[in-house]
């Protein structure tokens, strides 16, 4: 049973079939070694939107290499994240990542296509692993639904329960 995020790590790890990665704008220090050490460690393979020769740079600058990802160079970050989003509509990409873009540009991108919505509402859910606590911390929508109707906040609810319920985890 998944009691920590370390339980979820090892858990993909060991999840078979394709887990591409797009990542939208990631010509950012933080966002490119987040994605490096993920795919060392087996998690995902990535394929990185955004300007190149500043993913390029980046890496050198902080040392690590780029060489086993897929780069697509768009320095725009309007039409990086309708690439980005197109290669999960293409099934190339199973995850969207936003990297160095506002969020409002990549949800621009992403509700433009209607073949990706599969639910009514769509929300976000952080997963907290908490020192000295015994089990994970959900929560949701810290923002993307500034006033939630009922049916909207019930929508919410439904999304997180089902993203416990796909991880194996036991709500009580």
């Amino acid at each position: 049973m998944i009691q920590t995020a370390q339980d979820i790590l090892d858990g993909a790890k060991h999840q078979t079939g394709n887990k591409t990665v797009a990542v939208a704008m990631a010509n950012d220090a933080s966002v490119l070694q987040a994605v490096v050490e993920a795919e060392r460690e087996g998690l995902i393979h990535a394929i990185l939107v955004g300007d190149s020769a500043e993913m390029r740079e980046i890496a050198g600058h902080d040392g690590f290499s780029l060489s086993e990802m897929e780069l697509v160079d768009e320095k725009d970050p309007v039409k990086g994240c309708a690439l980005a989003v197109d290669l999960a509509v293409n099934g190339k990409a199973q995850f969207l990542m936003k990297g160095f873009v506002k969020t409002a540009i990549l949800l621009k991108a992403l509700l433009s296509r209607p073949e990706l919505k599969v639910r009514d509402v769509m929300s976000h859910v952080a997963v907290l692993d908490i020192p000295g606590r015994e089990r994970l911390l959900f929560f949701t929508d810290g923002g993307m639904i500034p006033k939630p109707d009922t049916s909207q906040k019930e929508a919410i609810c439904r999304n997180m329960a089902d993203l416990v319920n796909a991880l194996g985890i036991s709500p009580f």
